[in-house]
């Protein structure tokens, strides 16, 4: 926490202080709790990402929400494997057998 304080003088009948400090960050001031360290809100093969007040999950490279959306909540939707090789039948060429794998 920073602060400063300033000392004024005035003449010699007294000394004056006025000062001002911080507050605590806002998430240490409201209390916020940390959904990702406390409980499981995500689905396997997402990540959680605290908000103030909040969070919210994305899916894991190479994988996609069931729900279709970038960012979701809870455990209702899943994070399913882009079948690369199904969505682009070039990706390896026409004398290589394409494998998907989790995630690539």
């Amino acid at each position: 926490m920073w602060g400063f304080w300033l000392l004024l003088f005035w003449g010699f009948s007294g000394m004056y202080r006025w000062g001002m400090t911080t507050l605590p960050t806002l998430g240490q001031t409201l209390g916020d709790e940390d959904e990702c360290v406390t409980r499981d809100v995500c689905p396997e093969h997402a990540t959680c990402h605290n908000t103030l007040g909040s969070y919210y999950c994305t899916c894991n490279s190479g994988l996609e929400s069931s729900g279709g959306g970038p960012m979701f909540q809870g455990l209702d939707e899943s994070c399913e494997d882009v079948d690369e090789c199904s969505r682009n039948s070039t990706l390896c060429g026409p004398t290589f057998i394409c494998i998907n794998t989790l995630g690539s």
